[in-house]
């Protein structure tokens, strides 16, 4: 029979998860704002997301495969998607989590910078259940950094 817990340890769980999801968003909103540091007109931020797209693909497949890529990203896609269409104009993190939402996604430069940042956020929760918070925020710095991957070291240290 599975052990009770008490409502402390209830608490202390929703305190964890809550937290998981603060971090997840200052995460994304760092990631995005690194991306974008080229400029924040329209054309720039959605040549930034492309990229961002391009090289998360790249450097967390190098981490995860590219089965493990793909299967988180889907699952982000299909949480995100919902409130954040815009996140369907980005060809670079498009996925096979299925039909678009929205007929017309909606556009702009704060529709664009909501879904993108979410979209990391997400990916950085989900990531971080499987691997820690800490691991999941070095590893999507890693791959957003854009090095290549003999310039890159190993997350912990190691030399691989």
């Amino acid at each position: 029979m599975p052990k009770r817990r008490s409502s402390t340890q209830l608490v202390q769980t929703e305190d964890a998860e809550s937290s998981l999801g603060m971090a997840g968003t200052v995460i994304g909103q760092r990631l995005w704002q690194q991306a974008t540091l080229g400029g924040r007109t329209p054309d720039a931020e959605a040549a930034a997301a492309e990229r961002l797209g391009v090289q998360l693909r790249a450097g967390l497949s190098r981490w995860i495969g590219k089965l493990g890529y793909d299967t988180l990203l889907d699952r982000s896609l299909r949480l995100v998607q919902v409130v954040h269409p815009a996140i369907q104009s980005v060809s670079s993190f498009a996925g096979t989590a299925g039909p678009p939402v929205a007929a017309k996604p909606p556009t702009g430069p704060a529709a664009l910078d909501s879904a993108v940042v979410t979209l990391l956020a997400t990916m950085s929760e989900l990531l971080g259940r499987m691997v820690g918070p800490q691991m999941a925020d070095d590893l999507l710095t890693l791959s957003c950094a854009g090095q290549g991957d003999a310039e890159r070291p190993l997350p912990g240290g190691t030399d691989g």
